[in-house]
Order: structure tokens, then C-alpha cells, then sequence
């Protein structure tokens, strides 16, 4: 067998496999070949895959939290959003970020994984809540859905706001 190429005769086959003509040859990769092809369509997906990235997002947190003992600060810790393609929830995850009642706070600069050009409409904000004596609460969550616009695209920036 030759390594560069497989030589075929073609051939005719009519109804119930009988050989009606033959005539022609046609060249088929070999194995070798066709993984040097897998491998560089591999390649060119992981190159393609590593531009899903949603690069350079900026995601600011305001908080509107209030309870009925006052208005509080809540530390963000992280966020999850919704990928339609995927059907998963993806996280990012960073350092804690103390918001003030009335006030934001802009993590800069996060890649956001295998969402690139996605509408990204549905977000889990995890958070704590600052305790009265000074402490911090159980982690606890809420669910935002982003109106108008979500796609993510690179230098993208969502607001969301926790109430």
C-alpha cells in the first residue's frame, strides 16, 4: 500500500450489487495523511474555539440591597451566567468586591469562556450581606435577567444591579 495516496478503480454498481463498469482511478488520502488533515483542523478549532472568549468585559455591581433594619454594603464574590448554546451556567469568579448602599463597583478586564457573541440575558449575582454586628452573612444569591441588549462581545460591559 502506498503511504501517499490509495489508487481506486471506480466503479459502477447497478441495482442488487451487480458490477456494471468499471474505469477511472481516484485518489483517496492514506491514513497518515488524513490524520496530518485531522490535526490540523484540530488546530484550526482550538485557534477557532480560543476566540469564543468574550475578552475584556467589564461587569459593575450596584447595590440597591435594602433590609428593613437600613441600607447595608454587600460584598460580591462572584458571578454565573447563562449560556443558551452550552445549556450550562458558566462562572467568574474574583476577589471579593465591597459595594456600598447607593454605590457600584466595576470588576474590569474578565474574559468570560466559551460565551463569545452569545446573549447572555440570565446571571446569578452571589453575595453577602454586611450583618449589624459587623460580620458577614451566609453567601446567598439573585437572579438577573439583562433587558435590551446581552450579547457579549469583546469590551463589553452589563450592569446588574442586586435589590
Amino acid at each position: 500500500m502506498n503511504k501517499a495516496m490509495i489508487r481506486v478503480g471506480l466503479c459502477s454498481i447497478a441495482a442488487f450489487g451487480l458490477l456494471t463498469a468499471c474505469g477511472g482511478v481516484e485518489e483517496y488520502p492514506s491514513v497518515e495523511q488524513e490524520q496530518g488533515q485531522d490535526q490540523e483542523i484540530a488546530t484550526a478549532k482550538s485557534a477557532i474555539l480560543g476566540a469564543d472568549v468574550c475578552r475584556d468585559v467589564d461587569l459593575t455591581f450596584v447595590n440597591s440591597r435594602e433590609r428593613a433594619t437600613g441600607n447595608v454594603a454587600i460584598r460580591v464574590r462572584r458571578v454565573k451566567f447563562y449560556s443558551e448554546h452550552d445549556q450550562a451556567w458558566h462562572s467568574e469568579d474574583f476577589t471579593n468586591r465591597v459595594v456600598g448602599y447607593g454605590d457600584s463597583v466595576t470588576v474590569v478586564n474578565q474574559n468570560l469562556e466559551n460565551v463569545y457573541f452569545e446573549d447572555l440575558f440570565d446571571w446569578k449575582v452571589y453575595y453577602n450581606v454586611l450583618q449589624s454586628d459587623g460580620t458577614w452573612g451566609s453567601e446567598v444569591y439573585q437572579d438577573i435577567t439583562i433587558t435590551g441588549s446581552a450579547r457579549c462581545e469583546d469590551f463589553r460591559g452589563y450592569r446588574l444591579t442586586i435589590n
